[in-house]
């Protein structure tokens, strides 16, 4: 067998990626994992599953970027797979490729159709995976999503709060003690993935007020705070995809807004498309994370 070096330039190499193996052979998953991990593709983790319906279920906890599949399993097999990803608006825009014996050009067609990404015919070489998911995860490196996102800050935060933003260095901030709201939002079209931000209170309190021009009681302040950060999440989120994409068409979900932790700030304050902008004294996170 040639020994065939695998290993990429720095100039090839992305984001870090989620990948999930889905075949009912224990042997091929281990190869296909074996032949990714040579690769030199950046990983962030590989996830395995035996048919379609463990999948569905790994889809359903973990941010994955993208899926191999196989076409032939018991219990669910990877076309039904394919269609049930294709219905969950969450899920639809993850880059599915198929590792089959499928030869058939017809058939081959067919699964381009139904939005299948590539197949690559088995038995594979290892070139051949790591070609397929080079060209499908070579995106807008980090810089490009920080830079979109301090675009997209300086134009909606100044319209919408009356304030405005420098920005900041964010894996060089301390750890954050505060008390602090958490949102994200999904979007999808030409660019898909998911906006989330982390915004201390006392910053959410005070954009509120800047926005409705009175304090707000204290009965209701958080309420609206949490309001006024959904708001300002919406209109980034709609300003960075519509950069991203060119103009393109893209549908936006209604953003989430809970409560954060210390955590939630240490972990998205490492992650590399994470920007930090500092308002009035106050820091506040972006984290741009696109498929």
């Amino acid at each position: 067998m040639t020994n065939t070096t695998l290993e990429m330039t720095s100039s090839e190499v992305g984001n870090p990626v989620n990948i999930l193996i889905v075949d009912d052979s224990d042997i091929i998953r281990r190869m296909i994992a074996r032949t990714i991990e040579m690769s030199g593709l950046p990983l962030s983790s590989i996830h395995e599953a035996a048919n379609g319906r463990e999948a569905l279920s790994v889809l359903d906890r973990t941010w994955i970027d993208v899926v191999l599949a196989d076409l032939n399993m018991p219990i669910m097999g990877g076309l039904e797979l394919l269609d049930r990803t294709r219905e969950d608006a969450a899920l639809r825009d993850i880059p599915v490729i198929v590792v089959s014996t499928e030869s058939c050009e017809e058939r081959v067609d067919e699964l381009e159709k139904r939005g299948v990404h590539a197949v690559v015919r088995k038995p594979f070489r290892p070139e051949q995976i790591r070609d397929v998911l080079l060209s499908i995860t070579d995106r807008e490196r980090p810089a490009a999503r920080t830079d979109a996102l301090g675009r997209a800050v300086d134009e909606v935060l100044p319209l919408l709060t009356f304030m405005n933003a420098i920005q900041l260095d964010a894996a060089s901030l301390a750890p954050s003690s505060q008390t602090m709201m958490h949102a994200r939002m999904g979007f999808s079209g030409s660019v898909s993935g998911i906006l989330s931000a982390l915004v201390p209170f006392s910053l959410a309190r005070t954009m509120s007020e800047n926005a409705l021009g009175e304090p707000s009681s204290s009965k209701d302040a958080d309420m609206i705070a949490g309001d006024t950060v959904g708001e300002l999440l919406n209109t980034l989120a709609g300003t960075v995809v519509s950069d991203l994409g060119n103009g393109a068409a893209f549908d936006l979900a209604p953003p989430e807004v809970g409560t954060g932790s210390a955590t939630d700030w240490a972990d998205m304050q490492v992650q590399p498309t994470c920007a930090a902008f500092e308002v009035e004294g106050h820091t506040m996170l972006l984290n741009l994370n696109v498929r």
